[in-house]
């Protein structure tokens, strides 16, 4: 199966990637960078009010709720994808807000921050897929008071996430990762290398069992904060000097991609006036089917579509109603936002996909 995150390999980039942020620290992952932020409000604050977009992989809002903290949905463009700027701005009932630039498609931040100000409100970036999109010629992630970003999701480390702004990590409440654990991810990576469309193969068996293994693990959310060693570091700060270069070829391949697309049959997310999206998934509406038929026809044909949610096993992401952490924050309904899940696909969009590889994907989306 081809997968959604195939690795990229560079040489000979230049350090670029952090230029403009402050304070940047590596954590295990960009969830980990998050559950560190919110601690450390809660600590200082106590419990607050969150403005978030319920468009997302709930694994960033586990964290907020984890500490202490009290999601409140807004509603989401139906363009862009994200939260709408237009119905956040007129909550004055949040201490802060946690702004998803989801699929790597930036938020208007300068209605965001104007607001923020305005309203003294906490401005998180959850930058997961957006490690090097702009908006308005400045990186997201420099724009609020705190940020995260997954150096797997932007530059295919074996893990990695950075955590951004004032907000030091004490080192003295953190575990080691484990061996099993980083010996894990480095054969997956490995195989996703070597995984493609063919429906039996040596590779594709593997990567299909090493996958759903790791989501017979899965057991929720964990509380911790976990400490990379040295050379796990040294790692990722090599990809990330090759951000630019890797976020490059992601564009051109995506927009390879889309313009092959039948609007006829799916809406592409699209990048706000002023924004620049790295297309770290290439986001699709459905204009025809359901995203579950969608899904799961383009896995038979060995692509792994998805929609908000990584899992092999369940590719697609119920509504928050249904998740037994978030739903009773639920208390009200987002037209737009029940209407949308329901049709959202993402499909590969490496670096490192061949122009073969895009030509199938294509075909294979549009005569699903």
């Amino acid at each position: 199966m081809i997968a959604l995150n195939r690795p990229y390999d560079v040489r000979n980039g230049e350090r670029l990637a952090v230029n403009g942020y402050r304070n940047v620290q590596l954590t295990y992952s960009s969830r980990e960078g998050l559950n560190v932020i919110y601690r450390k409000l809660y600590e200082k604050r106590g419990a607050l009010r969150v403005a978030v977009s319920p468009l997302t992989c709930f694994i960033a809002i586990y964290p907020m709720v984890a500490n202490g903290h009290v999601p409140v949905f807004v509603d989401i463009d139906s363009e862009s994808l994200n939260m709408d700027e237009q119905k956040l701005v007129k909550r004055t009932d949040v201490d802060a807000v946690q702004v998803i630039h989801m699929g790597g498609n930036p938020m208007r931040m300068d209605k965001v921050m104007e607001w923020a100000k305005k309203n003294s409100v906490v401005v998180i970036e959850d930058c997961a897929q957006a490690l090097g999109a702009t908006y308005q010629g400045k990186n997201v992630g420099s724009f609020g008071d705190f940020a995260v970003a997954s150096a797997v999701k932007n530059v295919h480390g074996v893990c990695g996430g950075l955590l951004i702004g004032d907000c030091a990590i004490n080192q003295g409440d953190c575990k080691n990762v484990s061996p099993a654990i980083m010996i894990y991810k480095r054969i997956k990576r490995w195989l996703e290398m070597r995984a493609n469309a063919k429906s039996i193969g040596l590779w594709n068996a593997l990567y299909g069992g090493l996958l759903r293994l790791k989501d017979t693990q899965e057991n929720g959310f964990n509380n911790v904060v976990h400490r990379l060693s040295e050379k796990v570091e040294r790692e990722i700060w090599e990809r990330l000097e090759q951000l630019d270069v890797i976020n490059a070829v992601r564009k051109e391949k995506a927009e390879q991609l889309i313009a092959q697309i039948d609007r006829t049959q799916f809406a592409i997310q699209q990048e706000p006036e002023g924004g620049i999206s790295t297309r770290n998934r290439v986001m699709l509406v459905s204009l025809q089917r359901e995203a579950r038929e969608v899904i799961a026809a383009m896995r038979k044909r060995g692509i792994a579509a998805n929609n908000l949610t990584q899992s092999y096993t369940h590719p697609y992401q119920e509504h928050v109603q249904n998740d037994a952490m978030l739903s009773k924050y639920y208390t009200e309904r987002l037209e737009v936002y029940e209407r949308i899940l329901p049709k959202v696909v993402c499909v590969p969009c490496s670096p490192a996909l061949s122009d073969k590889e895009i030509d199938y994907i294509a075909k294979e989306l549009n005569t699903v």
